[in-house]
């Protein structure tokens, strides 16, 4: 379950739920579920974190053209994660500064925060898996560091996760509607608690995201069942996940979860990583 702002599941938003799900499962069946296009920037800085020899020539030519991207990576290269002693008052500063991954991390999650923001209504929701998503990242980073792994791919895959349930948020909403029925905000959180997987792994095929990534994005709550396929970034982001969730709580990580044994990944690990709090949240708040 995602970190968003509660709302009572009551028996309207059960019974509301309930009729909802036939009607998206026929429309996800017959494709009629609009899914959202890969952001310019978000496609600019994928081929960034995923070529061996960067080019910074389009990406840099982005930031300069919006505003936005300009500000916040201003923004990340004066944070504490970044900051060296000097303040930074322009974007070929802020490039040096960061390096071509940092870069690309910082743009990508603004690019696909930006995509997905604008749903009237349930803006703290929003807020929140794009935060969770964040976390996750930079949690799946840091496991990938332990075992070794490709660092790049475990961010991407943390934090694009959940992005199922953002698509479902617009989605659900729209169909209430349609449908005539009273948009709840517990409803929809029951009908992307049960479809946002299945759709997260239809948006990352229409990007043409990594393989791994595309099995997370449809498999992180049961990366068991995809072991026949060899994945295990579907394991890393389930246990990403489970960090992200108790990171934002201030708790302590679950050092019985399953996945820890597919990724051979032992307590102490988890331990040692919590334990470098003040870095993490200097890591997570370049991003804010």
């Amino acid at each position: 379950m995602i970190a968003t702002p509660v709302h009572e599941i009551t028996d309207m938003a059960a019974n509301t739920a309930a009729a909802l799900k036939p009607a998206l499962a026929a429309e996800l069946e017959e494709r009629r579920v609009a899914l959202p296009m890969l952001p310019e920037a978000a496609f600019a800085a994928l081929q960034l974190l995923s070529s061996p020899d960067p080019d910074f020539r389009t990406l840099s030519s982005l930031v300069h053209r919006d505003a936005a991207l300009a500000t916040g990576l201003i923004r990340a290269a004066n944070s504490p994660a970044y900051y060296v002693g000097r303040k930074i008052v322009s974007i070929q500063q802020a490039i040096v500064r960061l390096g071509g991954r940092a870069v690309g991390e910082i743009v990508l999650a603004m690019a696909i925060e930006g995509k997905n923001a604008r749903v009237p209504g349930f803006e703290p929701e929003m807020r929140a898996l794009h935060e969770h998503g964040i976390i996750t990242a930079v949690m799946a980073q840091e496991v990938a560091r332990i075992r070794r792994g490709n660092v790049e791919e475990a961010f991407l895959g943390g934090l694009v996760h959940d992005l199922g349930r953002s698509v479902l948020i617009e989605t659900v909403q729209k169909l209430c509607i349609r449908q005539r029925l009273p948009v709840d905000h517990g409803a929809v959180r029951l009908v992307a608690d049960e479809f946002h997987q299945r759709v997260g792994a239809m948006v990352g095929s229409s990007w043409s995201l990594p393989e791994p990534v595309v099995a997370a994005m449809g498999g992180h709550h049961q990366p068991k069942s995809l072991d026949e396929g060899g994945l295990e970034l579907p394991h890393l982001i389930a246990l990403a996940d489970m960090l992200a969730h108790r990171y934002r709580r201030h708790g302590e990580p679950d050092l019985a979860h399953p996945s820890m044994v597919a990724l051979h990944i032992y307590a102490e690990d988890l331990q040692t990583l919590f334990a470098a709090r003040e870095r993490l949240d200097a890591r997570i708040g370049a991003f804010r």
